[in-house]
């Protein structure tokens, strides 16, 4: 009798253990699955504040960039507006009157002033000590990103120049070079009138007719300056090759030409407009 009551007991004992195991081994699976869950919870927080913070940050920097340029474009309109004290037009002969030495007292750098019709290119030309400075400074020397339209620093402006190079920003407010890409429409470019540029140094008034308008990734051959006169005129004739528009402008015996550059689309392409000059040459 006393053997079964031990055997019982020592079962009961068993079972219990048994029971106790089974209870932990319970509460650790419980636990465990609490952990992965706490776990995956976690990182979704985690997630959704870099995201939070990644938002955030596109926001602050959109943000301070509108700013930036909202205050470019108000202080390159100022500028615009106090250079048209120096510019009438004869209300008799339509032509654009400038007070070139006005203009040149304000800023030294001043070589030249450009005119293209039936746009709002109307601005005087600066060159500086590299092609780099005008990139983000004003007419006045004041940094800003929308910069200046602005002469290869290489350029002498002394009458030697075969091929004049000048630089500026496509402006998305149709500043600086904004309106240059209007050239490429037929609209413009049909209307004999708007091919001849003008190009103003030291109070002479030199015309330029347009023989080539292009898109190109971005090179330093179509800007080059200084060429040799004995390849001059086989670097006209590529030029004019180039050109997506058809114009008869004539380029026999090219004493000099004017070239407009600016970007295109994105970074990588420019807008290239060639003209060459057709009076008053040396």
């Amino acid at each position: 009798m006393a053997n079964k009551r031990t055997h019982h007991s020592r079962k009961n004992k068993t079972n219990k253990t048994a029971n106790i195991k089974s209870k932990q081994v319970v509460y650790k699976k419980k636990t465990t699955n609490k952990n992965k869950k706490n776990n995956k919870i976690n990182i979704k927080r985690i997630i959704y504040i870099l995201l939070i913070l990644l938002f955030s940050g596109i926001i602050i920097y959109s943000t301070i960039k509108i700013a930036f340029y909202t205050k470019d474009t108000i202080e390159t309109k100022e500028v615009e507006e106090e250079l048209l004290d120096y510019i009438k037009t004869d209300e008799e002969t339509k032509e654009v009157i400038v007070d070139y030495n006005g203009l040149k007292q304000i800023n030294s750098d001043m070589v030249a002033y450009l005119i293209i019709n039936d746009t709002n290119i109307s601005y005087p030309i600066v060159r500086g000590t590299n092609n780099d400075y005008y990139l983000d400074h004003n007419f006045k020397k004041n940094y800003n990103a929308s910069g200046w339209l602005f002469a290869d620093y290489t350029n002498k402006f002394d009458g030697t120049d075969n091929n004049i190079v000048i630089f500026g920003h496509s402006m998305k407010n149709k500043t600086m070079f904004g309106e240059l890409s209007k050239l490429l429409k037929k609209d413009w470019y049909s209307n004999p009138d708007n091919l001849l540029i003008k190009l103003m140094i030291d109070d002479v008034t030199y015309t330029y007719k347009v023989f080539s308008m292009y898109i190109i990734t971005a090179e330093d051959y179509y800007i080059s300056t200084g060429i040799p006169s004995n390849e001059f005129n086989g670097f006209v004739r590529i030029l004019k090759e180039r050109s997506i528009v058809k114009l008869d402008t004539n380029i026999n015996n090219p004493k000099q030409i004017l070239t407009l550059s600016t970007c295109y689309d994105n970074y990588d392409k420019r807008l290239a407009v060639h003209a060459i000059r057709i009076e008053n040459i040396d």
